[in-house]
């Protein structure tokens, strides 16, 4: 009986289908199926009741299960006590952020971890939210921030803030807060349509029966600056976006009517234990995100979504949403 075994069992019970199970654990479902039916090998019962909508658990299955997931969970701590005696000494950390956040983050982070231990190693990952959460997902990045919902329970979510979305265009004389609709009425270059902004955008509107017409569709933030200096289109995007860029040229105005604002979420991977180092880690990212609150220009930039106090350690396993 291998841990593989119980793995495959454990999904399969939660999610109700070997079809589903086999897509989460990245493996053939044939091959699922022939863990499972080494498993019911193993014990000499029946363990699931399958049909065209699923898997059930018999009653043999019910304790099998009980068992299956303490052995899992002792395993796991036991590999992050292991892991931690062998991480006394150096460690990596892969983070992963979106574009923006690189930009605003990045350094003030890798700064902040070398003074906490010198010996840590932060490896810098960038991408869009969905392949975030996939990289989380996979083991190829230990922790990510991104934005969105994202099916799938391999990863847990924990929300730290609201990120509120600015409307950017070549400075003008009007200031202050600009409505919605007045914003699409405007030449605007657009997020691509799998971007979380765009989707915010799209949301919004809708709630006011506007449609989200662009002028162009760009994959690059920095693009759409250019396009807003030079009085071309005006852009959407949150106060991370604008980190180091010089805005005299630009005109930048929170959105409301209504406000546009998307979720930014600390990811981990569902059911591992943080190291020590991880732990320690994840301190510094929330303070890093707290700080957000009191550096942005713009006191509604940002919405904190729990609080932050210097002692909060968030040693208990992370919410899921």
């Amino acid at each position: 009986m291998r841990i593989r075994q119980l793995e495959c069992f454990i999904k399969a019970c939660e999610l109700g289908s070997i079809s589903r199970a086999a897509a989460e654990l990245h493996i053939a479902q044939p091959a699922l199926g022939l863990q499972l039916r080494g498993l019911e090998d193993e014990f000499g019962v029946l363990l699931l009741h399958r049909s065209h909508r699923g898997v059930t658990t018999t009653r043999e299955g019910e304790i099998v299960l009980e068992w299956a997931r303490s052995v899992w969970t002792h395993t796991n701590e036991v590999k992050r006590r292991l892991r931690d005696m062998t991480e006394e000494g150096s460690r990596q950390i892969t983070l992963a952020l979106t574009p923006s956040l690189t930009n605003l983050l990045a350094g003030s982070i890798i700064q902040s971890a070398a003074s906490m231990s010198p010996k840590l190693t932060i490896r810098l990952l960038e991408g869009l939210s969905h392949s975030i959460a996939e990289w989380v997902e996979t083991g190829r990045a230990d922790i990510g921030i991104a934005c969105g919902l994202f099916e799938t329970t391999a990863v847990d979510y924990e929300p730290i803030l609201r990120e509120r979305m600015f409307y950017i265009s070549k400075a003008e004389a009007r200031t202050g807060p600009i409505p919605l609709e007045e914003v699409l009425q405007r030449p605007l270059a657009l997020p691509a349509e799998f971007n979380s902004i765009r989707q915010a955008i799209e949301g919004a509107a809708l709630s006011i029966d506007m449609p989200v017409v662009g002028t162009c569709e760009l994959a690059s933030p920095h693009a759409g600056m250019d396009l807003a200096r030079r009085g071309i289109a005006g852009s959407i995007g949150p106060y991370a976006s604008m980190s180091g860029t010089s805005t005299p040229d630009l005109s930048v105005r929170l959105i409301t009517d209504p406000v546009i604002e998307r979720t930014l979420y600390i990811l981990r991977p569902s059911g591992k234990q943080p190291s020590r180092p991880e732990t320690r880690f994840l301190k510094l990212l929330r303070s890093a995100l707290g700080d957000l609150l009191h550096t942005a220009p713009d006191p509604e930039a940002y919405v904190a979504l729990r609080a932050f106090e210097d002692n909060d350690d968030h040693r208990t396993p992370l919410s899921r949403i």
